[in-house]
């Protein structure tokens, strides 16, 4: 893809991202003032700041989807490809490249180097997954023990309306008068 091309076209000063299908324009504040889709090549701007391309990128905002496309389906050409390391959600280390290491530059594939999800020392990462995995095993068990216990209070409320109707029926249908 070649979001590096794309940016240097439209001389692209503010954080630049990709994810999925689109390519993300924006701040620290604002990942997605401006959005392109990557399939079509179509232009979007955040509503909230609505006039953020007027201001800063107007060329971009008049500019034709071919032209957008024709730039994202160059191939990049990077000067330097320094390895990168992070982390999947399901703990899978990642080696990435990169021209320049840190926040906020990105990977040769968009990513933005997050300080505490990046590192050039693979056993850091490899920790930092570890960590991760282990915290989302103690916050699943908080959650299935505070659902378990919010069963045992629902469980006991259905009783109870359940003894309720049954004294209910009792004292007052079977002398129902008619």
């Amino acid at each position: 893809m070649g979001w590096k091309a794309f940016k240097n076209h439209f001389k692209i000063k503010h954080g630049l991202t990709v994810e999925k299908d689109c390519i993300n324009i924006g701040s620290s504040y604002v990942h997605n003032l401006a959005v392109i889709n990557t399939k079509t090549g179509r232009v979007s701007e955040n509503q909230t700041f609505n006039g953020f391309l007027n201001e800063h990128y107007p060329e971009l905002k008049e500019a034709s989807t071919d032209k957008i496309l024709e730039l994202l389906n160059t191939t990049d050409v990077f000067l330097k490809s320094i390895p990168v390391f992070t982390y999947s959600d399901n703990g899978e280390i990642l080696e990435k490249l990169c021209e320049k290491i840190g926040y906020p530059n990105v990977t040769h594939d968009g990513l933005i180097m997050y300080e505490n999800t990046f590192s050039e020392d693979k056993n850091k990462i490899i920790e930092r997954a570890r960590s991760e995995l282990e915290m989302a095993i103690k916050w699943a068990e908080e959650a299935l023990k505070e659902a378990q216990e919010e069963l045992v209070k629902k469980r006991q409320h259905l009783s109870l309306s359940k003894s309720n109707l049954q004294s209910h029926e009792v004292k007052y249908w079977s002398n129902k008068v008619e």
